[in-house]
């Protein structure tokens, strides 16, 4: 068996997303003093009761430990981004490849499910630091997060159909390592598309 050169400007599946995130995630946690961020990650179910808890078999901290949490979102079926929650700001931030895609109004419907569900669900996550956004003293419900799609002078775009999945990893590789998100294009797609190939298939952890 010997890893393949994925084709241009096809798909990954959701399972490919979900193990780059889950290499990503052991280098944050191996690796600290080259990812000092206090982040943690989800995969494309971003089933919550599951990574919310500390989990050192799979190499995940607890979203009491962290200021943000990355997730990628796929909308219409067609098109996926990257996500991230700000806990202390209150706030969604979308990182967007493709923005002729899908205009504002249709990326907050996207996100309107975790907009809505995510404040009840961290009102049973012990020592998450957004809490005065939670407080139910003084309101019958908690604040519905914010939502920012980035624009076009912040997150590169995409001139092709295709690769934006792997505009996802690469984004959430720059964000955790403090690398302008510029170095993202459409002109290093493909040999992004090897690496990761080859990283996943020889689970190359050192970053």
């Amino acid at each position: 068996m010997s890893p393949q050169k994925k084709t241009p400007w096809k798909w990954l599946a959701d399972e490919h997303i979900d193990a780059a995130f889950r290499l990503i995630r052991e280098r944050l946690w191996l690796f600290p003093k080259t990812y000092r961020k206090k982040v943690a990650l989800a995969d494309t179910v971003y089933i919550l009761t599951d990574y919310a808890k500390r989990d050192a078999d799979h190499f995940q901290c607890g979203w009491a430990e962290v200021d943000e949490v990355y997730y990628p979102l796929n909308i219409g079926a067609n098109h996926w981004v990257l996500v991230q929650i700000d806990l202390p700001a209150h706030m969604l931030t979308v990182y967007d490849s493709d923005q002729a895609l899908y205009d504002d109004a249709r990326v907050e419907q996207a996100m309107r499910p975790m907009m809505k569900m995510l404040p009840y669900f961290l009102l049973n996550v012990e020592g998450v630091t957004d809490c005065a956004d939670l407080d139910l003293t003084t309101t019958m419900k908690p604040r519905d997060f914010d939502v920012r799609r980035l624009p076009l002078n912040v997150v590169p775009q995409t001139a092709k159909s295709g690769d934006c999945s792997v505009f996802v990893v690469k984004h959430l590789e720059c964000l955790l390592a403090d690398i302008p998100l510029s170095n993202v294009f459409d002109d290093v797609m493909q040999h992004s598309r090897q690496i990761l190939c080859i990283d996943l298939f020889y689970q190359n952890i050192e970053p």
